[in-house]
């Protein structure tokens, strides 16, 4: 399934990166977004897949995305 939006975050933001994934669902933006779209294999080529396949690559930049 191809995605408009790669949403990453820094795990501990999770709570952040699911509000936002609401809001632009509830938009009928399609996102991508871990742990719900790792389907199958390895979650690194999953997300490689959804990165490939995401028009937008949306980084949710806090404290805890700068110290990882």
């Amino acid at each position: 399934m191809r995605h408009l939006v790669f949403i990453s975050y820094a795990s501990p933001d999770l709570e952040l990166a699911k509000k936002t994934h609401s809001h632009l669902t509830g938009r009928n933006v399609q996102c991508w977004l871990a742990p719900a779209d790792i389907t199958h294999g390895s979650w690194r080529r999953c997300i490689v897949e959804g990165m490939e396949q995401s028009a937008v690559f949306l980084l949710l930049w806090s404290r805890h995305a700068a110290e990882s």
